[in-house]
Order: C-alpha cells, then structure tokens, then sequence
C-alpha cells in the first residue's frame, strides 16, 4: 500500500492481489516482511507466512468499522498447518494464483454465511472458533446505530445462547464492511511516533475503499490509536487527504475509568484548501472499543455503543 512513481493510490484490489501473488510465489508477504523491519526491526512484529486479513464482509455496506490488524499471535499464525487448515475451512482453493485470490474474496465476502454453516455441524468446525467474541462484541457496539443494516437479535443473546449468538456473529460478519488498517497478523500493536508514517499509504488504501462508495452512512474506527494517526497523517503533504477532528466526548458511568469517542470528518484531498469542494464523510473514533472490561460484558458494549452513536449523531463536524 503506497503512492507508486505516478502517485497512484493503491486500492484494496490491487494490494490483494500484491500481497496473495507474493503468498502463492515466495511463500512469504513481502510487504508484511519489510514492514515488520521498519517498524519494529525484526522480521516477526507481523504475519508474514500466514493469510493476511484485508477485509470481511460486504463491501457495499453502509457501515463500515476499521481495526488496526488482525488480533493473532504472529507464530500461530505463521504456522503452515494452522494457515493450511483455515485455507480449507474456508474454502479458499490454492490449484492456482487465480483460484488463490478469488476464492480468497469470496471467503472475505461469506465469511459470516461460512461460520454458521460449519457451526451447524460440530463435526466439521470448532465451536469456539465460530463463536469468538470480538465478533459479539462488534454487534453489541451497533445495536443502536439505527439503520446500521446490521441485523441484531432483540433482545441481546445471552453468553450461555449459543444458538443466538452464532446467528448475531453471522449478521454482523455479512451486513457490514470491516477492514484492517495493516492487514498481518500480530498479538500487539505499538508504534513508536516517529514511525507514524509508514502507516500513511495503509490509511490511503482505507480512504480510498471507505470512499469508493458515495452512500456510506456509518464509519467507525476501533482504537484510541487512529486519533494520533490521523494527526500526523493529516499534516504530511505527501498526502492529499486530511481528517478534522471534533472534540473528544467522554461518559464516566460506562465503565470506572470512564469512556470515550471522538467525533471526525475525513476529507479525501485538498488538504485545508477549499474543503467545502471536496469529497467529505463524517465518522467517529470509538476510543474504547479495545477495552479489555468490554469483551465480554455485552449490556456495557451496548450502552459504549449508543453513547458513541449519540456522540455522532450530535456533532456537528
């Protein structure tokens, strides 16, 4: 992902197929390698044998909501046996390079569709996989984003409802957009500032999928980390677009050290030239999202997620 000599974003497509053709060739992401040196001077800060996670879901959705990378161990996810059986659980065929980054997308795309229909039958999936958490946990975020297109159950499953928290997984897996800042594989994410801007042309490819489509409705970015990216980003000139930032909103009640989010609008270019004649969204920075008292405390996610809804909703940026 980065601005090639005619100063070309690339788009998520085509770091895709960058990325796969490299997987299928070498065996190794290249990209994700070289990376892992710059920031953290060691080839293991990412994923680089494994399958990168560019995206899951629809990519036309309305709501779109952005991690900063796929939350697994780097060695677990290195592991050629480990990656070989995902690749067959999902479907996603390796007799060619063109099979390799089809049936990649089309697993990206039904990832959701694919959980549950594996979960059906506990003879071909594993349980706790199909029931992860972080997914739970995306759909208690939304359930009051009105016209989200979410689908969400009423009321919330229960932890101890199997059944109706793999549907929920399903709905939010399929009706929405989820893209990954950096799309390899690591436990921890820490970058060091003056590191920032390696993560520039990343913040490209998402600006440029996130904008591909002009009927967006919800954007929402799940870390505290994007506020000081999108600072630094916003005062590269490299770089066509900037991101406004309102004010930062907090609720004490939630949780002990409280919460917050923090209202946006993402420019695509002209910098602060003129921002009223370019492209322009509205979105917000769930601050908390990560939060380790969150996970697993579904009626908290739900009331941090109205709270951030409100918290859109009333800005005025």
């Amino acid at each position: 992902m980065y601005r090639s000599i005619d100063n070309r974003v690339m788009t998520l497509d085509e770091r895709i197929e960058k990325d796969l053709t490299e997987l299928y060739n070498y065996g190794e992401i290249v990209s994700a390698h070289d990376l892992s040196i710059k920031m953290f001077g060691s080839h293991d800060g990412f994923s680089a044998y494994g399958k990168p996670g560019h995206f899951a879901g629809n990519r036309n959705a309305k709501t779109v909501m952005v991690m900063l990378n796929p939350g697994k161990d780097v060695a677990t996810a290195n592991n050629p046996i480990k990656t070989h059986s995902l690749l067959c659980d999902l479907d996603i065929k390796t007799n060619t390079l063109k099979d390799f980054i089809r049936t990649y997308k089309e697993a990206s795309m039904n990832f959701g569709e694919k959980d549950f229909d594996k979960a059906i039958n506990p003879n071909k999936y594993i349980e706790k996989y199909c029931l992860d958490n972080f997914d739970i946990k995306q759909a208690a975020f939304l359930k009051h984003w009105e016209g989200c297109e979410v689908k969400i159950l009423d009321p919330f499953p229960t932890k101890d409802d199997k059944d109706k928290r793999q549907i929920v997984k399903k709905d939010v897996l399929m009706d929405k957009l989820q893209l990954e800042l950096v799309p390899y594989a690591s436990r921890t994410f820490e970058v060091k500032d003056e590191k920032l801007e390696l993560l520039f042309p990343f913040v490209e490819t998402l600006f440029d999928e996130i904008f591909r489509k002009d009927d967006r409705k919800y954007v929402i970015f799940c870390s505290d980390y994007f506020k000081k990216l999108f600072e630094r980003y916003s005062k590269d000139d490299r770089y066509p677009g900037w991101i406004k930032i309102d004010q930062t909103e907090t609720d004490p009640s939630i949780l002990k050290n409280g919460v917050s989010c923090t209202p946006i609008r993402i420019y695509r270019n002209g910098k602060e030239k003129c921002p009223e004649d370019v492209p322009s969204l509205k979105a917000v920075i769930a601050h908390t999202f990560p939060n380790q008292a969150l996970p697993n405390a579904y009626d908290l996610m739900i009331d941090y997620g109205e709270f951030c809804y409100k918290t859109f909703i009333n800005s005025k940026i």
